[in-house]
């Protein structure tokens, strides 16, 4: 039987036997290296189970070193001094579902039963995966996370049980938008929380380094320069026919073009407006399915004149420009384009929204503010969209602070105090 020692000078000076040839090593019973003719050298551990003789591969050399491969030995030799077989726990563990594997083999047909939804996934080519069939309202949202991000994880490829909560760190740590971050958390806790792990990665390391992040709502809206600014661009997105930088001309797009304007009028989340169907709308009622369950939006009459305008060439009120059968999914570049036409560089579509409740919180009140834009928790509205200017606070406090003041001095300064 032939020994060497377990350090890399002396494995690397094994000599190129001419029939395969094992080397045994003291430090734990049945462990030997393994020399090909070829040169070829593979760790491994010699064990007998139910009276047959047995041999693990724990991996090849120089690409595990001694020290882990030492460590895996005794793993397996603690496994075998309790009656168990290593070959039988590995190939329990070669069955076992990969993430990638498990989240579309299991999971997401597991929230498409349990939604209702009547649709089969597809894996595309580069790796993103969307349904086969038209899927509309937050549904459709299922696998965007997974799309945007997890696809490109570390860890996809990995078995469920061997995901640990540092990769989980690592990954989310990753991802630079705040919000993002935190909702992958919660998507990736939930998703593991289906399996039958008896501890969720996402969990244990959410106790330890793992936190979710402070996310500062954007208060960005528009002013009313700036809507000015939109209103005399518009006619270029809708008309067409400029000539742009590359030297050709701007296609008309006139659908995007009226879904802007009724995004400003109504205070509609964009894929609200553009998923509506012609069946959904009753005179000037316009019933949905929301992000927050079904609602009822009375449309005004600006709306009104651009949708009575429209031709029935779909069952929704905008369709597609590459399929009618399906709704616009995107007006991010003519937005872009309207910007660029308008000198805005610091808004975003959804900005529009904001700059919708901000008015009505203003002019009506949080309360009215909130109906108006389908919101169903003024918090929401409080927090997100109805924030004044500092120079509009300033303004107000010194307005009343000067008043106050007045009459702490015998009210001889004539001043409107309230309404």
């Amino acid at each position: 039987m032939k020994t060497t020692k377990l350090n890399k000078t002396a494995l690397d000076n094994l000599p190129i036997p001419t029939k395969r040839t094992k080397y045994y090593f003291d430090e734990v019973k049945g462990f030997v290296l393994e020399i090909t003719p070829k040169g070829a050298k593979s760790f491994r551990v010699l064990y007998k189970h139910n009276y047959f003789a047995k041999a693990y591969t724990i991996g090849s050399y120089p690409d595990i070193s001694p020290s882990v491969a030492l460590a895996k030995a005794k793993e397996l030799r603690a496994l075998i001094t309790q009656g168990i077989d290593p070959q039988a726990e590995k190939k329990e563990k070669q069955k076992e579902h990969t993430f990638k594997t498990y989240f579309i083999e299991r999971y997401l047909p597991m929230q498409i039963a349990r939604r209702n939804m009547k649709t089969d996934v597809f894996i595309l080519p580069n790796g993103r995966i969307r349904f086969n069939d038209l899927i509309e309202g937050k549904n459709k949202k299922l696998p965007e996370s997974y799309n945007a991000h997890i696809k490109d994880a570390k860890f996809l490829n990995k078995k469920l049980s061997e995901i640990t909560e540092r990769d989980i760190h690592s990954f989310v740590n990753s991802i630079g938008s705040d919000a993002m971050a935190n909702r992958i958390i919660r998507e990736l806790r939930a998703i593991f929380n289906t399996t039958d792990l008896t501890v969720n990665p996402v969990s244990r390391a959410l106790k330890r380094e793992l936190t979710m992040r402070t996310v500062k709502p954007r208060t960005v809206k528009a002013t009313k320069d700036q809507i000015v600014s939109l209103g005399k661009a518009l006619p270029k997105i809708l008309n067409g026919y400029f000539m742009e930088e590359k030297g050709f001309y701007y296609q008309p797009q006139p659908i995007q073009a009226y879904i802007i304007q009724i995004l400003l009028f109504e205070g509609l989340r964009p894929n609200e407006v553009m998923s509506m169907k012609w069946t959904e709308l009753d005179s000037n009622i316009y019933s949905t399915d929301t992000k927050t369950g079904q609602k009822q939006f009375r449309l005004t009459a600006p709306t009104m004149r651009i949708i009575n305008s429209l031709e029935k060439k779909s069952e929704y009120v905008f369709p597609s420009p590459i399929n009618p059968r399906k709704p616009i999914q995107s007006i991010t570049k003519v937005w872009k384009s309207l910007c660029k036409l308008a000198g805005i560089d610091d808004l975003q579509i959804y900005d529009l929204r904001k700059t919708f409740s901000s008015a009505g919180t203003k002019k009506f009140g949080l309360h009215t503010s909130s109906k108006l834009t389908g919101h169903s928790d003024i918090a929401t509205v409080s927090k997100h969209y109805s924030h004044l200017d500092m120079e509009e606070i300033t303004d107000a406090k010194e307005e009343i602070a000067g008043e106050f003041e007045n009459l702490l001095l015998g009210g001889g300064k004539v001043v409107k105090f309230g309404k």
